[in-house]
């Protein structure tokens, strides 16, 4: 499956349904997507380069003997490792011409709901995905956990995202975060370490301290986080998409990439969608009215 933190959330929903239906499900994916997910039945992923390197991983696969791979992958590469190991069922969608190399070919649509996209998969084998809402666990200990990093805090920014063009602009994030503490907001700012400049330039223009959490939680710590605040505020990015999972409600702006696809359109979140695709166009003003209106 992908090894993006977004991605993986979106097969939430697919995954829930195979467990329910008593299925094994065993993931190929990154450990830190595995451990969001809360999955340890886990083979770690790894992009292999050379032809002998593929071959090893194929015949590590097949000493497995699945009995199907639902390629969440849409690439060439993971249907050919799928065909190499001999696994009998391989469902995926028809991209980048590997149709050949699939059993079941499901139809794709660019537009529709990423989660809903991925639940197909799992047609073939019989299982009905009746709710694609994305929807992760979290145990008490870990919440508890969580509310003890927030310190009070009700309100989660993550200030920065992987690609430059993903990113809030940083003058409307501080007039809007201003705007919020004046409120009688508290936040906490969450995110990885490289996004230590981003949010190092949110708050040092803030009247009120923060709860700076960037760089310094893992995974589930993030998620402990977030499910205990009272509104999530970011780009599209895989914490954003952590917060819905977790019950978060959330504000997620979307600039170059398909809201429609990757955006959570239902309540309690809130999508904006930057004029022309230009996260930069974005107004302090559309950040607080798309927040207080949670």
């Amino acid at each position: 499956m992908k090894t993006y933190l977004g991605d993986a959330v979106m097969t939430a929903p697919l995954l829930d349904a195979l467990d329910a239906a008593g299925w094994e499900v065993t993931l190929l994916t990154a450990p830190l997507a595995a451990k969001a997910l809360g999955r340890k039945r886990l083979i770690p992923f790894e992009k292999r380069r050379w032809p002998w390197q593929v071959m090893q991983q194929a015949r590590f696969l097949r000493s497995h003997e699945f009995d199907a791979c639902l390629l969440v992958n849409r690439s060439v590469r993971a249907a050919l490792l799928a065909r190499l190991a001999g696994i009998p069922l391989r469902i995926g969608h028809p991209m980048e011409g590997r149709s050949c190399l699939l059993t079941h070919r499901i139809p794709y649509d660019p537009s529709r709901f990423e989660a809903a996209t991925v639940a197909d998969l799992a047609r073939p084998l019989g299982v009905d995905v009746t709710d694609p809402t994305p929807r992760l666990l979290l145990t008490p200990a870990e919440r508890a956990e969580g509310d003890l990093l927030r310190q009070g805090a009700d309100l989660a920014i993550q200030p920065g995202a992987r690609y430059d063009e993903k990113r809030l602009p940083i003058e409307a994030l501080r007039t809007a975060a201003r705007a919020w503490q004046a409120e009688g907001r508290k936040i906490v700012t969450v995110g990885g370490p490289e996004e230590r400049a981003e949010t190092d330039a949110l708050i040092s223009a803030l009247d009120h301290p923060v709860v700076d959490l960037v760089g310094r939680c893992g995974v589930r710590e993030t998620m402990a986080v977030l499910a205990g605040a009272a509104t999530a505020v970011g780009a599209d990015t895989g914490v954003m998409h952590l917060a819905v999972a977790v019950g978060c409600p959330t504000v997620q702006a979307f600039g170059p990439t398909p809201f429609q696809k990757w955006g959570h359109a239902y309540e309690p979140h809130c999508v904006l969608a930057a004029p022309n695709g230009c996260m930069a166009a974005l107004t302090a003003g559309e950040l607080l009215s798309a927040v207080n209106g949670r």
